[in-house]
């Protein structure tokens, strides 16, 4: 494909070949691809014309239709999306949009107040005026999306992610997926988690369906699960608690999604528990991806299990680097371990973000210039887990250098708390530990 592609110009060349076919599902509403592409373009001359001199747009991440609309207008203008949630504390969104120097908010005609309130420029999803702006891309530093993680020092971090890395993941899953015309996928994780987009993108650039739920529907796994079942759903990405929570609605409930292709997970340590092997084992030709990817960089490993899922081993590997990837694990003086030492893993290759909005001093602490032996200098993201290599060129993950800390798929810093509690009155140390249930 061209070097010079946006991730939008994948959706848009399906939206050619199959312009009937259905888009996005919501409960009793759907749309087709051209339908689609349509509200998008016209809402992205809107956005022209309202913020011609911004960057990154702001989204509500409220689920529905409109929500996939808004992402596809926002890249369509040639700008980054940045995800709000409206059920954050007003606080948070503050400190995110002061860092992040956004003005303006694509959101629901119900929600235009609230975002109102936070002193931005709320467009609504039915705004139609037309701009008579071009749009002029940069093709190596297009932004397309900025999600904000958590910050040791009390402040989130927001990661600014190019169109080509996610083009080279997007290009790589369609290679090592069944996703396809008329696949359905189930849009499970929030806009703020970097697996949505491959959700939303790894759906729309092969013809398949993403099919959305409400958000109650995803805090009751047995109600879930008969959903995926009715629906036939194809493909679920789920970080693990979710997925072990899925499998013991499926051992309670009898029901196993004979739909199910590919069950995919991220963002944690994967556990083949017992109800998790009989899962897989009732779905004999279900697909288990163990993929590991820190927001920096998106997916950068995966495993594929499949087979007898009795036999899988207890803690899986992250497996290896997809396409256009490489993984380097460094000592403390940033020399490459030998075969099968741990070391702090390293990522370079066509995978790593721009760097933090506003942020150079930590961009350049994260994302140093390292000298290969052989490839000479290399850009590389400094990730702060530590893994090894193992014979078979699987990687090991082991966990990490600080204190960091993964609950539900969130990224947590204990420090960044411990700063929120010792700037209370009353309060002059504070430690945050977190301590398994």
């Amino acid at each position: 494909m061209p070097a010079n592609l946006l991730i939008h110009n994948l959706f848009e060349q399906q939206q050619e070949q199959h312009p009937e076919l259905v888009a996005v599902s919501f409960g009793s509403h759907s749309i087709t691809y051209s339908q689609l592409n349509h509200r998008a373009t016209v809402l992205s001359k809107a956005i022209m014309a309202h913020s011609s001199g911004s960057r990154i747009i702001g989204l509500s991440t409220t689920r529905g239709i409109e929500m996939v609309i808004g992402v596809l207008a926002i890249l369509k203008a040639g700008k980054a999306y940045l995800p709000l949630n409206p059920d954050y504390p007003q606080e948070r969104l503050q400190q995110v949009i002061a860092d992040s120097e956004i003005d303006t908010c694509l959101c629901s005609e119900g929600e235009l107040p609230f975002f109102q309130s936070l002193g931005l420029a709320a467009l609504s999803f039915d705004s139609i005026i037309i701009s008579s702006n071009t749009v002029h891309y940069l093709f190596d530093k297009q932004l397309a999306y900025v999600l904000y993680t958590s910050g040791s020092t009390g402040k989130p971090k927001g990661v600014a992610m190019a169109h080509g890395p996610l083009v080279n993941l997007i290009e790589w899953q369609q290679q090592n997926s069944v996703a396809g015309i008329g696949t359905k996928t189930l849009q499970f994780a929030p806009l703020s988690f970097d697996v949505s987009f491959q959700e939303v993108f790894a759906t729309l650039s092969t013809g398949g369906t993403l099919v959305l739920v409400n958000e109650g529907l995803l805090l009751e796994p047995q109600q879930l699960l008969k959903f995926i079942d009715d629906e036939g759903i194809n493909r679920i990405f789920l970080p693990f608690v979710a997925l072990q929570y899925l499998t013991e609605a499926a051992d309670i409930s009898h029901i196993y999604p004979k739909s199910l292709q590919e069950v995919i997970t991220a963002g944690e340590q994967l556990k083949v528990t017992p109800q998790v092997a009989r899962f897989f084992v009732a779905l004999p030709n279900a697909v288990l991806y163990n993929q590991y990817g820190p927001t920096e960089c998106h997916v950068v490993t995966s495993l594929k299990l499949q087979g007898n899922a009795s036999a899988w081993p207890v803690l899986p590997t992250i497996g290896q680097p997809i396409s256009n990837v490489a993984i380097y694990m460094l000592d403390e003086n940033l020399q490459q371990v030998a075969a099968g030492q741990q070391g702090e893993l390293c990522i370079s290759g066509g995978c790593l973000a721009e760097g933090y909005i506003n942020q150079p001093q930590i961009t350049t602490e994260k994302f140093i210039e390292w000298k290969h032996p052989e490839r000479g200098i290399l850009r590389i993201y400094k990730t702060g887990d530590i893994a090894r290599y193992l014979p078979d060129g699987n990687i090991e993950f082991l966990g990490r250098k600080d204190d960091q800390v993964k609950i539900l798929g969130y990224r947590i810093e204990p420090g960044e708390i411990e700063v929120v509690l010792t700037a209370q009155d009353g309060i002059s140390q504070a430690v945050v530990l977190p301590v398994e249930d």
